[in-house]
């Protein structure tokens, strides 16, 4: 189990209570007097969550963002990302497993 809050900066992989897809994100910032986090996912941009409508203070467009709860299931990811060739295959494998899950375990 990690400490509540993330390091700013830092890459994580999240899963969502009740939901087995794996987000991969970059923490960004806190949000609501640090009982949450705000990550830009790079593993899914067009992801919505609906979390982003309750909090009015955010004016961003809220395609590839994700809220991170502490309650979540999180991980940083342990390697080091300044090979972009690394970033991309990480991508790939996260968006590769989100869609074998959807066409064959749902």
């Amino acid at each position: 189990m990690n400490n509540w809050p993330p390091v700013k900066g830092e890459l994580i992989s999240v899963k969502k209570p009740n939901d087995e897809t794996i987000f991969v994100g970059k923490v960004s910032k806190k949000l609501l007097n640090g009982k949450a986090m705000l990550i830009l996912l790079m593993n899914n941009n067009e992801y919505i969550d609906d979390e982003l409508n309750k909090i009015k203070s955010l004016g961003y467009d809220h395609k590839g963002l994700l809220v991170l709860h502490p309650h979540y299931t999180w991980n940083y990811v342990d390697c080091k990302f300044d090979n972009k060739d690394i970033v991309h295959h990480i991508n790939n494998v996260a968006k590769g497993y989100n869609y074998f899950k959807k066409m064959h375990l749902q």
